[in-house]
């Protein structure tokens, strides 16, 4: 957990920073220290219960289906396999996208939908919290669900207010490299990066770099990368249906 949370922190800041992962860590570590210092004293079991009563069950479900929904419907259930045969090689098996596409969102929303029917206040060995404990409670539920519309809102505005365009990924989203991006079905970037291979239409990858090509020459070729030299032209690494030739 506090890997996660200090990945996420190093990767949201500067490269100067980036260099100082210790540091980083040493903070968040003192951060998390104080805030469970209530956990250990008398109270602190009641401090646990309220937490585990609230935090750990219903923002819990509903960010995990949220996840499911959004990554199998909005993302793509196919975008996200081909996402994760760029990186492992292979496409995750029929099981699992059933389960990320109906087992888990089913099995969560009855779970949610029970705790809810279920639902009592807060108590520890019989004894009920007073009534600003479970609004304490119902904070750290909204508070961890807050983001979720807040971003959106954010991200809408960001696209000028238009919502379908906020659901589409940006142009250049995908993988760094061209031959994973080829993998995972994304159109190459921009700017040769010194990976000439390309994919003919059997699947085998072919080695192809045409050199010294004049820019007027990239006309017709799909998602042409090149390097500019001193000489005014350039190297060029063409995605092209060798096949075809």
């Amino acid at each position: 957990m506090m890997e996660t949370v200090v990945t996420a922190a190093l990767d949201e800041l500067s490269d100067a920073f980036k260099k100082r992962k210790t540091l980083i860590t040493l903070i968040f570590c003192s951060i998390w220290f104080f805030f469970g210092l209530p956990c250990v004293l008398n109270s602190g079991v009641y401090w646990l219960t309220l937490f585990d009563w609230y935090s750990a069950s219903f923002a819990l479900m509903i960010i995990s289906i949220l996840e499911c929904l959004v990554v199998c419907f909005i993302y793509g259930i196919n975008r996200f396999c081909n996402d994760i045969k760029a990186m492992l090689g292979y496409r995750p098996n029929i099981f699992w996208r059933s389960c990320w596409l109906v087992i888990t969102p089913v099995i969560l929303t009855g779970v949610l939908g029970f705790s809810f029917y279920e639902y009592s206040a807060v108590a520890y060995a019989g004894e009920s919290f007073p009534t600003w404990a479970e609004i304490v409670g119902w904070a750290m539920v909204i508070l961890a669900l807050l983001p979720l519309p807040i971003y959106a809102v954010y991200a809408v505005c960001q696209n000028g207010g238009n919502f379908m365009q906020t659901l589409r990924p940006v142009p250049n989203w995908g993988p760094a490299l061209d031959k994973h991006r080829r993998i995972a079905g994304y159109p190459l970037l921009d700017g040769f990066n010194g990976d000439p291979t390309v994919m003919n239409s059997n699947g085998k990858e072919v080695k192809y770099l045409a050199n010294d090509y004049p820019k007027s020459s990239m006309d017709g070729f799909k998602n042409p990368g090149f390097d500019a030299g001193e000489n005014g032209q350039i190297s060029v690494g063409l995605q092209c249906d060798i096949d075809s030739y």
